[in-house]
């Protein structure tokens, strides 16, 4: 089941003194240990075959104990954890032609040190509070390869600060690349506003076709209290004896994520993912969204994901002005999603979808024609040059 391993917990007020900053600090890097520990463990069930073998390690004794007892309390966290590392490592692995990674709320996964040797042309983004930017630091340095020049560490607080700002501004991320952004244990521990804040700002990050979001939630019930089910209810007491307490929580994240501008969410529980009836591993919820329909899904078949690509490069090599995409684009569906608001811009993955239609394979013949518009204003007569763009496709 979900984890507070790096986000904060929303409070009343965002200004805290030195003593209660290092209490809250203390809290996290507490939770990260403890989530480490059940990383570090194995599973019974025989499709859980995540293991990180630097987990024990960064857990530490202390973790690993914590993780021991709170199997005793809580006996679905330790795979619901398992299962979601999995899960993420096979979303990463499903993103053609990868080269970013963003861990949002990074706690203490190991995810980058893991991946690096496979995934060499990526380069890692984790972004946590400071406190918990400053331990993994600290951890990773005493791990035989931290992989350093390929991971990029961020300083957040997601309850104020703009993601988008944090690392899209970055001198390395480019939002333009495959791109996957894992935001894992967090969205249950803030509240709703401020979920849809990060949620948007994460859209920003992912303007390529093949980029994704992966993200956890927990059921409205887990939140409520009111399911109606033995497992669910021994679960509510069990975080209740923790202190520990989810706000936000949602059914149907293809609607939720859909109002924030998402066009693609595919969602699976960790009970139809382990194929098992166990209530609370049902109500536990993964979902990878992406920005584009019809292309690009992390999930979607290679052909399509090289068709979206080759489109993208094409488009990627071309200066549209809007309003002359705008007009190449008024018989599609998503002619008013534009994801930059400049007039003039490089063009965006919105222009990609014209070399699909509704998802079939089709090859790419691209062609340039130009019209002249004179236009007279007083004595002076002037010419505007408009490149149109078509695409002639055939399907396959």
């Amino acid at each position: 089941m979900p984890d507070f391993e790096g986000s904060p917990i929303p409070v009343a007020s965002t200004s805290v003194n030195s003593s209660g900053a290092t209490a809250i600090g203390l809290k996290f890097k507490e939770s990260a240990q403890m989530v480490a520990g059940l990383r570090a463990q194995k599973s019974s069930h025989p499709k859980i075959q995540s293991y990180c073998p630097h987990a024990a390690f960064v857990a530490g004794p202390h973790g690993e104990q914590l993780a021991k007892q709170l199997n005793q309390i809580l006996p679905q966290l330790k795979d619901s954890v398992l299962t979601r590392s999995q899960h993420i490592d096979e979303s990463i692995r499903q993103v053609p032609h990868l080269k970013q990674v963003v861990l949002a709320g990074a706690g203490l996964d190991m995810r980058s040190i893991r991946h690096a040797a496979d995934l060499p042309e990526v380069t890692f983004f984790e972004v946590d509070l400071p406190e918990m930017i400053a331990e993994r630091e600290r951890v990773t340095k005493m791990l035989p390869q931290d992989f350093s020049d390929r991971r990029v560490l961020l300083n957040a607080d997601f309850n104020v600060d703009d993601l988008d700002q944090v690392i899209g501004k970055h001198p390395r991320f480019d939002r333009t690349l495959p791109t996957i952004v894992i935001f894992e244990g967090c969205s249950m521990y803030f509240l709703e506003a401020h979920n849809q804040r990060i949620f948007r700002s994460l859209l920003k990050l992912i303007q390529n076709p093949l980029s994704c979001v992966w993200a956890d939630f927990v059921s409205n019930a887990i939140v409520t209290g009111q399911a109606n089910h033995q497992q669910v209810t021994k679960f509510l007491e069990g975080m209740k004896s923790l202190g520990e307490t989810f706000i936000f929580g949602i059914d149907e994240p293809a609607n939720w994520l859909g109002a924030l501008g998402y066009r693609s969410v595919e969602t699976i529980s960790a009970g139809e993912y382990l194929n098992s009836s166990d209530a609370v591993l049902n109500a536990y919820l993964f979902s990878v969204a992406k920005r584009w329909t019809g292309l690009g899904n992390c999930r979607s078949s290679p052909q399509d994901d090289v068709l979206a690509e080759q489109a993208w490069l094409v488009l990627s090599a071309t200066t549209f002005r809007r309003r002359e995409l705008r007009s190449v684009s008024r018989d599609t569906e998503f002619c008013n999603d534009w994801p930059t608001p400049a007039d003039s811009a490089r063009p965006s993955a919105t222009c990609a979808r014209h070399c699909l239609s509704g998802g079939k394979r089709q090859p790419l013949r691209w062609k340039e024609t130009a019209t002249v518009h004179r236009s007279a204003r007083g004595s002076r007569i002037t010419d505007r040059r408009t490149r149109h763009f078509s695409v002639a496709a055939t399907v396959l």
